[in-house]
Parts: C-alpha cells; structure tokens; sequence
C-alpha cells in the first residue's frame, strides 16, 4: 500500500502491520458522492457550479506551447475539486480549514511508469504549510474518484 493516511475524527482506520511499517486501510467515511454520475466531465461539474465551460477556461495563448495544456488541464482541475466537494458536501460549498489540523484533506496519489502516470491511492499527509491546496479532496472517497475519472487531466497537469 502507498498511501499515507492517519486517523482523524470524520473516518475510521483499521491500522496493521506490512513489512515493518505501519499502514492505514480505510473502513468508512462520513463524506460520500451522493451521485457520481452528476460529474464525469469537466461539462458536468460546470453545469454543477452553474458555470458557462466555454468561458470559464483561461486565455493561454501568450504561454510557450509546452506550458498551455498543463495551464488548461489545472483550471479544468480546480472546478472539478469544487463541484466533487460541493457534491459530497451535500450541495454545500466546501473549503478546507488549513489552519484546523485535525481536519483531514485529501488528494489523488499517482504513479508514473513506462506507461504513463497511473492512479495509485488517495493520501493524506501532515503538512506544516499555511498555504492550501485548491485540488484536494473532503475524503478519501472523494480523492479516488477524483484521481481515477480524471486521470488524464491530471496526467496533462503534472507530465510534460
């Protein structure tokens, strides 16, 4: 197992050992998708958030070429993390608290190999940065649907 997860208030771990170290299996949690089906697509989540797909993309044409997609794939990015959120929040908006440290955030852990980037797990790290994460996730659920529907996006965003 390659994710890092620790306990928190909103989920349940079962902790066990594998090969000397200490890992962490999810067993349930309080914030689920209520309906996938509602974002499958960059569209989806616009229609979501109630946002106009064609207009909410940035203008890239004054990046060099080898940045424009990545810059594309990260806008497309943020609105999907937010209308997944909103979703699993009950049709609220969610932001995470980064100065609540007992508050667990999420976010899609990948792989890269001679294929590719490959979804691997959801992870959560303790981190010691007051600057937030516009792509994590309200749970792990949330992460691993976000990390597996979109991976290519996400492949655009972080391989050049």
């Amino acid at each position: 197992v390659s994710a890092l997860a620790f306990a928190s208030k909103a989920e349940s771990w079962l902790s066990m050992q594998v090969n000397n170290s200490l890992t962490y299996t999810l067993i349930s949690s309080s914030y689920k998708i209520n309906s996938m089906a509602k974002i499958k697509t960059f569209e989806g989540a616009c229609k979501l958030l109630k946002l106009d797909p064609a207009k909410v993309l940035p203008k890239v044409t004054g990046m060099p070429k080898h940045h424009q997609e990545a810059t594309v794939a990260h806008a497309k990015l943020v609105i999907i993390a937010e209308a997944l959120n909103m979703e699993a929040n009950n049709g609220k908006r969610w932001e995470p608290d980064w100065t609540n440290g007992n508050w667990d955030k999420y976010y899609p852990w990948f792989r890269m190999s001679g294929s590719g980037l490959s979804f691997d797990d959801y992870v959560f790290q303790i981190s010691y940065s007051y600057v937030g994460s516009r792509l994590c996730y309200i749970s792990s659920d949330v992460a691993e649907y976000a990390g597996k529907t979109f991976k290519k996006l996400y492949q655009q965003y972080f391989c050049m």
